[in-house]
């Protein structure tokens, strides 16, 4: 084990490791603290906002799946990130989201790609809740619910 670590360490991953922590660490950190000012700010000038959770899931290699929310009523939507999980903010209302959901699943000669497009979809939120947002693979359809946990 000691060698192995000492192979890895040695050759040019150590240079760029050493880069990442010199440049893309600092870099990301400041990413991080930016987004959750914008966060906070957009919060406390919209109290009633509430916040919809994108959810995503990977299983172990063999299948993976990624949902972008593109816009939210014909405009860029509030992105946060939040105990390691994205999502969008939006003001209590009905709004038009378009979304769009890819998946990959690997097979054994090939890997197959599939998306949806990007896709609209009305939803309605009220004030200060949380709501998550997937995509159901076997039903071929967006979820949009209320969800208490998050």
């Amino acid at each position: 084990m000691r060698e192995i670590l000492e192979n890895i360490f040695s050759g040019p991953v150590k240079y760029i490791m050493i880069i990442y922590l010199v440049i893309g660490l600092p870099l990301t950190l400041i990413y991080r603290k930016k987004m959750k000012n914008k966060t906070k700010k957009y919060l406390e000038e919209n109290p009633t906002a509430s916040k919809i959770i994108i959810l995503t899931s990977t299983f172990l290699g063999d299948f993976s799946d990624n949902l972008d929310v593109v816009k939210v009523d014909g405009k860029k939507p509030n992105i946060f990130c939040e105990k390691m999980k994205r999502g969008i903010l939006v003001l209590p209302g009905k709004h038009v989201v378009e979304a769009e959901a890819s998946w990959t699943r690997k097979k054994v000669f090939k890997t197959v790609h599939t998306s949806t497009g990007h896709k609209k979809l009305e939803i309605e939120v009220e004030a200060k809740k949380c709501y998550s947002l997937k995509y159901n693979t076997e039903e071929k359809k967006f979820v949009f619910e209320e969800d208490e946990n998050i």
